[in-house]
Parts: C-alpha cells; sequence; structure tokens
C-alpha cells in the first residue's frame, strides 16, 4: 500500500511538472509561456492550475509575483483587473498595487486608500498619508487602522508566514487590537513549537482558530488566555 502510495505521489508530481513552461520573468514564475501562448500556472500537484492568459505579447511584462500587465489590462496572478489603468499601474509588493486612481490588495480595490501617498514598508505595512492599513477581521482585504499607529516605527512582526502581527514604539498589535506585550522585546520566535509563533520578556504568543468560524483568530498567552 505504501509503496503504491509512493507512485501516486510520483506520478502527480510528473504530471504537474510536465505542464511547467518557461517562466516569463525571474520576478514570478506563475507566468509562462509556451508553443501554445503565455498563461498562469500554480497551485499543488492535486489541484494544479494552467490558465490561459489573453495579452499583448509585444507588450506584456511580469511586475512582481503576482502582478502582470500589457498595454491594455492588468492581471493579478489569472484575474483581469478591470478597475486598473495599465499605463500608470505599478506593483508596490507581491500583492499591493496602485495606479493613478486605486490602491489595489490582491485584485480588490482598498477603498479608503490615498493613491498618490499609498506606498509599503520595508517591512511589508501598507499605508498612506492619512492611515496605517491593517488586515480586515471581519471581512476580505485591508482597512485603516482602528488604533493610531507610529508611521515611522511601525513593522510587520512575520513568522512563519503568519503575516498581520504588527508593532510600533508604542505597543503591539494584531488585526487592529492592542496586545498587553511589552513593545521594545517583541519579536517572532526563532524556533517554536506548535502555535507559538512570538515572544516576548514575560513569554509567548500563539494563533488559535475559532472553531466556529475560521475566519476568526484569537491571540493567546503561554497559559491559553485569549489576548485580543
Amino acid at each position: 500500500m505504501k509503496k503504491l502510495l509512493l507512485i501516486l505521489i510520483g506520478a502527480l508530481i510528473f504530471s504537474a511538472c510536465g505542464y511547467c513552461g518557461d517562466p516569463i520573468s525571474e520576478r514570478s514564475k506563475y507566468y509562462c509561456k509556451s508553443s501554445d501562448g503565455y498563461y498562469y500556472q500554480g497551485g499543488s500537484i492535486i489541484i494544479y492550475r494552467r490558465i490561459p492568459l489573453e495579452v499583448d505579447k509585444d507588450s506584456f511584462e511580469v511586475l512582481s509575483q503576482g502582478y502582470a500587465k500589457d498595454k491594455d489590462q492588468v492581471f493579478f496572478e489569472f484575474h483581469c483587473i478591470k478597475e486598473a489603468n495599465p499605463a500608470t499601474f505599478e506593483a508596490l509588493s507581491d500583492y499591493f498595487g496602485k495606479d493613478d486612481g486605486h490602491v489595489f490588495w490582491r485584485a480588490s480595490i482598498i477603498k479608503q486608500a490615498d493613491a498618490a501617498s499609498f506606498y509599503v514598508n520595508e517591512t511589508g505595512v501598507p499605508m498612506d498619508k492619512n492611515h496605517v492599513f491593517v488586515w480586515n477581521e471581519s471581512g476580505y482585504g485591508f482597512i485603516p487602522s482602528p488604533i493610531d499607529l507610529d508611521k515611522d516605527t511601525v513593522e510587520q512582526v512575520e513568522s512563519h508566514g503568519v503575516l498581520h502581527m504588527l508593532k510600533d514604539k508604542n505597543g503591539v498589535y494584531w488585526q487592529g487590537s492592542r496586545l498587553p506585550a511589552d513593545a521594545e522585546s517583541f519579536r517572532a520566535r526563532e524556533s517554536f513549537w506548535g502555535t507559538c509563533y512570538w515572544e516576548d520578556k514575560n513569554g509567548k504568543y500563539c494563533q488559535r482558530w475559532d472553531h466556529n468560524d475560521r475566519n476568526k483568530i484569537f491571540i493567546v498567552d503561554g497559559n491559553g488566555k485569549v489576548l485580543n
């Protein structure tokens, strides 16, 4: 049985890789071309997508891991962003972009953002002249932080791919909630067990899913006390 499973996995890997064409740019491995045209490819070895793109080949360019454009349209992955202006669109990171009138997270418009002043700082925190933006816990995308964060010192404390934990000189924050953690010593853990991803001088901080709502995430201390 184990041997059969290994053979099946090997066949799936071979099958998936058989679809791979030539990446168009070093900026992304997902935008590719082959003899039959341009396409976006991605997914796992079990759920694999190879989606043809209708593009102008002479002007098509890859901007980041997620964004690409030609003279007529802007793409996030295989989605054409109808509201985006290709003449002025720029990718600010793999998942944020803007044109002369809108700011985008993936293919969605951040309605409250000022396009002229919007940027993503070097740690991945999005902001404009008016706001620092945080993940919308009750929805999908980014909203202005309900807490006034210090723009000069705010940073994302990413730990093992877990995003949206921020800190500034005044405190530590999770999706708009201030946590009772020590900002000066708060950091991502270099090693962890389970889902404890951060620590400060007082202890460890962990992520827990709400079993009743998979969009809800709790931050708990080392004793399991919910903090947000």
